[in-house]
């Protein structure tokens, strides 16, 4: 008589063991999914995702980042693990976020804005905006609210804000308008504008709690657009040079407990600041020495991008090429050679 069959792993064992995981290997548990149709259930589930980075202590991992390479857009995944993106012509990488990539049309003189899902290859043209842009910016996220865990979105339904200024970008005199676009409605919002002047720097926004924050005049000043009461407001005094340098580069971030901090390269230096609210002043939280961590004879450019959502993951782009730095382990990744563009995915 054949032994009777061994009994099936309740479903709380099989998660509690999926949990230990090696989070840097995304490849384990897909095929851990493909094992049966139960394990695929529980892998599937809306809330594995939250538990599986509340155990491992950690934020989502970055798949990659696009880049813009010969006139395409280019995905640079981090691991052999990652999807395979095949390369997108022509259009411009603006934003990237909860799995949708928002691109500029290259194709037309007007603000031509559409929503690609590189998984799926899924593309959503948004209505021409009827206003001209000197210089400009624009971010995609979630319009679920307060209701959406961001780090693992299903939500359908988004939003699309665009920042620009209404002149040409030679004199930097005209107002800065946003306009948002919800796909509930389908449409643009009229625009509303802020005083004073200034130019929108290219440099991907921070989503911080209900507001999105944009660099201005060249990495002088940050712009804050509430998502909430559609106002703007302009952050004036950023932190101090420590080291006596000129740089503009500094960029928004969200911190780990959804404040807003900023991140600028001086010299070899990189450095982290939070904004108290309750002394109203900027606060240096974190000062880490690149010299000793990239490769020996690289050459920095003072260049670079935060990761939005609190990945907490910095690209730092050099002449030799692009590095990722984990701001928790200090692991340092060469991606890629130098281009000029990228974006977070």
């Amino acid at each position: 008589m054949p032994p009777p069959p061994k009994p099936a792993l309740v479903d709380d064992l099989v998660e509690e063991i999926l949990l230990r995981l090696p989070p840097d290997d995304p490849a384990q548990l897909l095929r851990a999914a493909l094992v049966c149709k139960r394990w695929g259930r529980i892998v599937s589930d809306a809330g594995f995702g939250r538990r599986f980075r509340s155990f491992q202590h950690r934020s989502p991992p970055m798949l990659g980042c696009f880049c813009k390479v010969g006139g395409r857009n280019r995905f640079v995944p981090t691991s052999s693990s990652c999807p395979r993106i095949a390369d997108h012509r022509g259009d411009r990488v603006l934003d990237a976020r909860q799995g949708r990539v928002l691109v500029k049309l290259n194709c037309s003189r007007q603000c031509d804005l559409a929503i690609w899902d590189p998984i799926t290859g899924e593309r959503r043209n948004l209505p021409t905006l009827q206003r001209f842009a000197g210089t400009y910016n624009a971010s995609v996220l979630c319009a679920g609210g307060g209701t959406c865990d961001r780090h693992s979105c299903h939500c359908k339904q988004f939003l699309v804000v665009f920042i620009g200024t209404d002149d040409d970008y030679t004199d930097y005199t005209g107002r800065i308008f946003s306009c948002v676009y919800s796909s509930d409605t389908g449409a643009w919002s009229e625009p509303a504008f802020v005083h004073p002047p200034s130019c929108i720097d290219p440099v991907p926004g921070a989503l911080s709690g209900n507001a999105l924050y944009y660099q201005i005049q060249m990495g002088n000043k940050i712009l804050k657009y509430d998502l909430g009461s559609k106002a703007f407001s302009v952050i004036h005094h950023l932190p101090p040079l420590r080291y006596g340098d000129y740089c503009k580069h500094i960029a928004p971030m969200a911190t780990e407990d959804g404040g807003l901090g900023v991140v600028r390269v001086e010299r070899t230096r990189l450095l982290l600041w939070s904004w108290n609210t309750g002394q109203a002043r900027w606060v240096e939280s974190r000062t880490i020495r690149l010299r000793k961590r990239l490769p020996a004879g690289f050459c920095l450019v003072p260049d670079f991008l935060a990761i939005p959502d609190g990945t907490g993951v910095f690209l730092l782009v050099t002449a030799d090429g692009i590095f990722s730095i984990d701001l928790k382990t200090l692991k340092l990744r060469d991606m890629f050679v130098y281009f000029a563009f990228f974006y977070v995915f």
